[in-house]
């Protein structure tokens, strides 16, 4: 499964976590990392769909933190099959990603434009569970920079989140399963920043908690602090679209 996976382009992988010898768990991290060796000019990253017929707490987060994409529990209906695979398959450049080449010691890409660096990205050291998802005061930087007749800079700049932050967390992941406090560290910070770009400050906070945390090369309430950057995400991921939505 591995040489196929490099032998020819496939749409999306779908991948049984059961599996003799080598699991899927290992399948896909060796895929993610054949993927880096091999990066080159806009290859793309290779969707990988967890099945699993364990629905147990932590299995998602397993699939996630191994380099997968997404999730289906065994059995599954030709329904949730179909949403999971539209997902993937409709957007692939946005959902997919590119393959990024690492290399030692490396500063993480910046993935805000040069001009929003005026923008503070000072994340606060807490925050309160009463303060709004989105900080539009944020935003509002960023409208000032807005030319007449050019694309909405806003929604130049929350696409960007969403193709960057889901990238970061799974980067989290997969830090923590190899204790890896440095490229942790460096994944909190980045989102850190990014969060605090488009007003996401109970995000930042949370991971400025994080920064922190593995700075100081501390793991035990990491896992904790993932899932609540996993959750708080997904929150500022449905205010902001809706931001979008109405302009």
């Amino acid at each position: 499964a591995l040489e196929a996976a490099f032998k020819q382009a496939y749409d999306v992988v779908l991948m049984d976590c059961q599996m003799p010898v080598m699991d899927g768990f290992e399948a896909s991290a060796a895929i993610r990392s054949r993927e880096i060796e091999a990066a080159g000019p806009g290859r793309r990253r290779l969707p990988i769909i967890a099945l699993t017929a364990n629905a147990m707490t932590g299995d998602r987060e397993r699939c996630l933190a191994a380099g997968m994409d997404d999730y289906l529990s065994k059995p599954f209906k030709k329904e949730a099959l179909r949403a999971v695979l539209e997902r993937w398959l409709n957007a692939p450049d946005e959902k997919g990603g590119i393959v990024t080449p690492q290399t030692p010691h490396a500063e993480p890409a910046r993935h805000i434009t040069p001009v929003l660096r005026a923008v503070s990205s000072e994340a606060p050291a807490t925050a309160n569970a009463d303060d709004p998802i989105i900080d539009h005061k944020a935003l509002d930087h960023v409208r000032k920079l807005q030319r007449a007749g050019a694309p909405s800079i806003v929604d130049k700049v929350v696409n960007m989140y969403f193709k960057d932050a889901p990238r970061q967390i799974l980067s989290m992941r997969s830090a923590l399963v190899a204790r890896d406090g440095n490229t942790l560290m460096r994944a909190a910070h980045t989102l850190k920043s990014s969060s605090a770009n488009v007003g996401a400050l109970q995000l930042a906070a949370s991971c400025k908690a994080m920064e922190a945390q593995t700075g100081a090369e501390q793991f035990d309430h990491a896992e904790q602090l993932i899932s609540r950057i996993e959750l708080e995400y997904s929150r500022v991921y449905d205010a902001l679209s809706k931001q979008s939505a109405s302009g």
